[in-house]
This record gives structure tokens, sequence and C-alpha cells, in this order.
């Protein structure tokens, strides 16, 4: 996650200051985003299913998984969904701490928005001491 992450925050925040940059400009962003990316599926399909691409794929189970594809399978795909799980309960308990972030960023626009309106002369204000008569 943190390749396309990269990608996307150095669009969405090019000014923030990055201790290191990648050379090569956008094509070395995007070069090394999708290779990482990629290695990365690559390396989770191998531990989750390993032999993938080999004509006999069960030769490459660990010792003890002999002939038992199905076990080993589960014994990394279910630790894999737990923490995936635990992840996106962090993410959800997470929630109203980044919607008051986003409150506050919001409120801390506004600010100078309402310190011009008050500074309007009072002469072009609408007076409410008049009555209709």
């Amino acid at each position: 996650m943190s390749s396309p992450s990269v990608i996307k925050l150095r669009y969405s925040h090019p000014d923030v200051p990055r201790p290191y940059r990648i050379p090569w400009g956008k094509f070395g962003l995007w070069a090394a985003g999708i290779l990482t990316t990629a290695w990365c599926a690559l390396t989770t399909i191998a531990i989750i299913y390993p032999g993938i691409g080999t004509a006999h794929p069960d030769d490459s189970l660990p010792e003890g998984f002999e002939h038992q594809r199905l076990e080993y399978t589960l014994s990394q795909v279910i630790p894999l969904v737990v923490m995936i799980l635990i992840g996106l309960l962090f993410y959800a308990l997470g929630a109203p701490t980044r919607r008051q972030a986003r409150a506050d960023a919001a409120s801390s626009q506004a600010v100078p928005d309402e310190a011009t309106s008050s500074e309007t002369p009072a002469s072009e204000t609408p007076s409410s001491d008049t009555t209709s008569g």
C-alpha cells in the first residue's frame, strides 16, 4: 500500500517537503510504484500458494504439509484475513478522529472569512433598529 500512496501523495500534495526524491522524476515514481506493488503481490501469492506456475505445485509445499494443499493454504490465508480485519477495525475506530481533523481544518479555513466580514464598515451593514410602520 505504501507504493501507491507515494504516487497519490506526490500528486495531491506536491509542495510538501520530503527527505528524498525518487530519481528520474514522474517516470521513476511510476516505475518504482508499479514494480514494488507487483513484487509484493507476487510474493503474497507465492506464500499463499507455493509452487505456482510449476508442473507439480504440491511438491513445493513445506515439510509437514505434503499433499495437504487446503490445510497449508488455510494456515496462510486465515492469519492474513485476521490482520486485514484488525486493520479495518483500527480504520473504523479512527473515523471520529479523522472527522474531527476535517472539521478543525474546515473551521480554521472559515475563520479568515469571518474576520473579513466583521471588518465591513457599519454603513454597509443593514441596521436592525429600523422599525416598520
